[in-house]
């Protein structure tokens, strides 16, 4: 099998943490397992990215505010390009209430999954075509 062929998942979280959406979680993760036991895919990975992050330049400096965003970036060009509205990515204002300055915030959703084959984004969840899908 070339490169090209590997089908991998890529499961983005907020949390890993012990509350009520961690059942869901890991009801994903047993699923991916049983999905590379099966063969049907050849691995995945799991990123805890928080509930989003602050696109201020300070923060978009970090390496793990780049990754987000870029992330986010790679997949909402996959989802224009095949015709489909990603679901919960939003970019929020924020205005303090002490200082009136505004900061602007890309949230993410509680879980997302990403398919790959070898390099090439072939699917994201959450997102709307003609229907739903869901993670």
């Amino acid at each position: 099998m070339g490169e090209n062929d590997t089908l991998t998942l890529e499961l983005y979280v907020r949390s890993l943490s012990a509350d009520a959406g961690t059942a869901a979680v890991g009801d994903v993760l047993d699923r991916m397992a049983g999905l590379v036991a099966d063969g049907v895919v050849d691995g995945y990975d799991v990123t805890v990215w928080g509930d989003g992050v602050s696109l201020d330049d300070r923060v978009l400096a970090t390496d793990a505010a780049r990754t987000i965003r870029d992330s986010v970036e790679e997949f909402q060009r996959w989802a224009d390009e095949t015709g489909r509205t990603l679901s919960g990515f939003e970019t929020r204002d924020t205005r303090s209430a002490v200082t009136s300055e505004v900061r602007h915030n890309l949230t993410v959703p509680t879980v997302a999954l990403a398919e790959r084959r070898g390099e090439t984004l072939t699917w994201v969840a959450p997102c709307r075509g003609e229907t739903v899908h869901t993670v």
